[in-house]
């Protein structure tokens, strides 16, 4: 199975930490290591020999990353909220989901409208907006008004707490 191998007996052995899948060397009887887990990546470890094994990546908010030839690791990818500049993660503006870099916001939460690289929020009962003062979806218990805004559905009934329209609760 994932994140072990046959041992010498016979049995079934636990890889190293972070290896996925990892083997016994029948040259050397080390362990090596032949895929790694997230946050680490592949590499060689000296104990009383070189061994393959995966090594954690140490850079905050990295998901996955690869050495470099100075010997430093470079992340691949960034955890949700981060975008990769120069090998690094870097946080998205407020309320952004995915990001260019930390000035340029690709995608809002929901509840917020992309403007100017940021995220603005959507006015109150919207789901989804076009601009910062147009809604395009509601959230359950608002319906969307022909004047673009999300009116609650307290609006038609006090106990209306459901609507899909101005008319129906």
């Amino acid at each position: 199975p994932n994140g072990q191998y046959v041992g010498l007996n016979g049995s079934c052995k636990q890889c190293y930490f972070g290896c996925s899948s990892c083997m016994l060397n029948p040259r050397t009887y080390n362990v090596d290591c032949l895929d790694c887990g997230f946050g680490t990546y592949l590499g060689y470890a000296t104990t009383s020999m070189v061994i393959q094994t995966c090594l954690p990546c140490n850079i905050s908010n990295c998901y996955a990353c690869v050495p470099t030839a100075n010997g430093q690791t470079q992340c691949t990818l960034c955890l949700y909220g981060f975008s990769i500049q120069a090998g690094q993660c870097v946080g998205c503006p407020s309320n952004c989901q995915f990001c260019q870099s930390s000035a340029l916001c690709l995608q809002c939460q929901q509840g917020y409208v992309a403007f100017n690289g940021g995220c603005l929020s959507c006015p109150d009962g919207c789901s989804s907006c076009q601009t910062n003062l147009t809604c395009t979806g509601c959230y359950s218990s608002y319906y969307l008004a022909a004047s673009g805004q999300c009116t609650p559905c307290t609006a038609l009934s006090v106990s209306c707490t459901s609507c899909l329209s101005s008319t129906q609760c």
